[in-house]
């Protein structure tokens, strides 16, 4: 009678849950599949992107606040997000969701690997959209064009205000900076 050789599958992390390991086994399975598809193992390792430490400690909101300023703290870090206000005078409302942060992603990795502060983007919608990343509707058509657009202009337009306070108010210091997330902009 001859044994079979034993099961040669790598272990998963000790750390991860006994529930969790079917779903993470599954998932990577899924994402070798889809890889190999693609072709997505012969094209390397993804681009580097940058983002702002101050913008991953505290970041912009996930849902709307449906005011024009947003103040959010985390320990002695505060960041507070106002929106700027069109030719009628009514304010845009605070940028909020993936899309703007994609967008703060872009820019960012675009400075820090250019050195250049103008940024120029794909002559239609639909290439600046799949520039940042996005994933949906590439169109930019419909009512999530729409939402997409609003949250544009929320965002070029706001302003974002950083503020590290140490110590008490008595005897303490505090540091702030103020940025608007694009000082001219042509659409």
């Amino acid at each position: 009678m001859t044994q079979q050789p034993p099961d040669r599958k790598p272990k998963p992390a000790e750390r991860v849950h006994p529930d969790d390991r079917g779903r993470i086994a599954a998932f990577n399975m899924a994402s070798q599949a889809i890889q190999s598809l693609q072709g997505s193992a012969a094209q390397g390792k993804p681009p580097t992107s940058y983002y702002t430490p101050l913008l991953i400690q505290c970041t912009l909101p996930h849902s709307d606040p449906k005011t024009p300023y947003w103040v959010k703290t985390n320990g002695e870090f505060t960041l507070k997000v106002s929106s700027g206000i069109d030719k009628a005078g009514i304010p845009y409302r605070v940028p909020y969701g993936s899309f703007p942060r994609l967008t703060l992603a872009y820019i960012i990795t675009h400075v820090v690997k250019t050195s250049e502060r103008r940024i120029e983007l794909s002559s239609n919608f639909g290439g600046f959209l799949k520039a940042i990343g996005y994933t949906g509707n590439h169109k930019g058509t419909g009512a999530k064009g729409q939402r997409i657009r609003e949250q544009l202009m929320r965002l070029l337009n706001g302003n974002i205000a950083f503020e590290i306070a140490q110590g008490s108010d008595e005897a303490g210091q505090m540091v702030s900076g103020k940025l608007d997330v694009a000082d001219t902009f042509a659409l």
